[in-house]
């Protein structure tokens, strides 16, 4: 008979600047990380040494080339996100060099289009699990390196084969605006689509926030996480100051192994410059009760539509302070390099805040 198979699924992950020496690491916490069969979670960051930064990003992230207590927890990550090229190609080879000596899988990027959407597949407790990791930005071509783009003709093939071959497909979208806590329209029918193409589970990150839980045909989609631990002076996003920034929530997926059938259960986490752990007693309550209401909103389309296009003004002042700053750093270029990657979904989103604006 098959064991039940536990994994964690955490929040985004940017160990960059952080000196783990003076970091207080809850033990409940490194007790709860180390009882799973598989530790998941998106790494924020390339891990290099490199000091040749992409342009046209707002911040260039990285961190150093070396293990600390949280890192070593985990069992794969998902490299899909916008700044795993942050230090450009070298870098994101050199994460996945540190990641390979390091004994951690990888996921969602690879030295082409067609590489980036291959699945890691897991075998756990007898059972096989097939990891993708798909995002829009710095994707990958036939020609070049990057990230599995989530509107890769290849993705949904090979979910649907894994699907076919009894794999249990999960999938880490990088999707949204960052500080949205409800799901663009867009994100869900991203959802959907996946679901339909035989993902079994659905975990997002990028917002920086906690987002609801969905689930759609008797599957689960985690909308977003929050921030598992992020530096706390990251410039921008004033996190020191705000615990929605600084609280996220482990997702613990228990598996039957005999069948496709898993439960699902949070464990929400807390971190400060100098310290990590789960949240109990009042801080816990309050969280699991953010969760349910954001998670409520999703019950109905048109309220769910209805609460992100309410997001809409504050997500525009986001997207054009960023766009100010690199205009400012880097010159009007690095703004047009970024055209290409405008959606419809922006569109609609600049529409609503000029709207909301004028009323």
């Amino acid at each position: 008979m098959s064991k039940e198979i536990k994994l964690l699924f955490t929040g985004d992950y940017c160990p960059a600047g952080i000196d783990f020496k003076k970091m207080e690491i809850d033990p409940e916490l490194t007790a709860l990380l180390r009882s799973a069969d598989g530790v998941i979670g998106n790494l924020e960051s390339p891990i290099t040494q490199g000091s040749s930064s992409r342009s046209g990003q707002f911040i260039n992230l990285k961190s150093a080339p070396e293990l600390n207590p949280l890192t070593e927890c985990f069992t794969a990550f998902s490299l899909a996100n916008n700044h795993i090229m942050d230090f450009g190609e070298k870098g994101a080879q050199e994460t996945a060099a540190f990641l390979d000596n390091s004994g951690i899988s990888y996921f969602g990027f690879g030295r082409s289009a067609e590489k980036a959407a291959l699945p890691l597949r897991l075998k756990i407790n007898e059972k096989s699990l097939a990891f993708f990791g798909i995002t829009q930005w710095y994707c990958g071509t036939k020609t070049r390196s990057g990230t599995c783009s989530d509107r890769n003709r290849n993705l949904f093939a090979n979910i649907r084969e894994s699907s076919r071959n009894g794999d249990f497909v999960i999938v880490l979208p990088h999707w949204n605006y960052e500080f949205a806590t409800v799901p663009a329209p867009a994100v869900r029918k991203l959802a959907h689509k996946l679901i339909r193409a035989g993902a079994d589970l659905v975990v997002g990150a990028h917002p920086h926030v906690v987002n609801g839980i969905e689930s759609i045909n008797d599957k689960t989609v985690a909308y977003c996480l929050g921030n598992f631990i992020f530096p706390v002076s990251f410039a921008g996003m004033s996190i020191a100051g705000s615990l929605e920034q600084r609280q996220s929530f482990l997702l613990e997926v228990s598996i039957n192994g005999a069948s496709d059938k898993y439960s699902i259960n949070i464990h929400p986490v807390e971190f400060s410059e100098s310290h990590i752990g789960l949240l109990s007693g009042k801080s816990r309550e309050i969280f699991n009760s953010e969760i349910e209401k954001l998670s409520s909103v999703l019950s109905n389309n048109r309220s769910a539509r209805k609460a992100f296009y309410n997001l809409a003004p504050k997500l525009y002042r986001r997207v054009s302070s960023n766009m100010g700053s690199i205009r400012k750093k880097q010159g009007f270029r690095a703004i047009i390099k970024r055209l290409h990657r405008v959606r419809i979904q922006d569109i609609l989103v600049t529409l609503q805040a000029q709207l909301k604006r004028n009323r």
